[in-house]
């Protein structure tokens, strides 16, 4: 009797669907989540390098064009000061209320002089540049799951841009 039931189960194959469905759902809706992560991260990215293209665009145009052979008893360590905590102010606008409690801005402006680096205020005799640099870092925390498996369980994202905004 039991072996006449067991080949009737054997043979029977009604259900087979719901059972591999039952089965794959769970992958799947992991699949599904993992995508959703990785794109917010993918998206706040962009909007990081965005930031960092508008911080580089702001000091293109408000550029300090006096910095050249400047001394420490000029106004032009003011505006190389400026320069940089307006860039930051420009990313930051940028960035807006998305930012989080781990958003790190830094504009950092640079000068050279015969192609070594040196202060801004130190007067160059000659290939005298200004670069201004804006980088942008985060810890992104994915808004669904919590990767352990990740260091953390985040993602670092970051990105940097520099330009020369002043020569001689």
């Amino acid at each position: 009797m039991i072996r006449f039931s067991l080949k009737k189960f054997t043979k029977d194959n009604s259900g087979t669907s719901a059972l591999e469905l039952a089965l794959l759902s769970p992958v799947i809706i992991l699949m599904l989540v993992a995508a959703v992560d990785y794109g917010s991260a993918y998206v706040r990215q962009m909007e990081i390098t965005n930031a960092v293209k508008a911080g580089i665009q702001y000091a293109m145009v408000m550029r300090p064009v006096t910095i050249t052979n400047v001394n420490a008893d000029t106004n032009e360590v003011t505006v190389i000061a400026d320069i940089e905590s307006l860039t930051s102010a420009e990313v930051n606008s940028h960035l807006a209320s998305s930012s989080n409690d781990t958003t790190t801005i830094v504009s950092n402006l640079y000068c050279t002089c015969g192609g070594t680096e040196q202060l801004c205020t130190a007067t160059c005799v000659s290939d005298f540049g200004a670069y201004m640099e804006v980088t942008v870092s985060e810890t992104f925390v994915p808004p669904l799951l919590n990767y352990n498996w990740l260091p953390d369980g985040y993602i670092n994202l970051s990105s940097s841009s520099t330009i020369k905004i002043n020569s001689k």
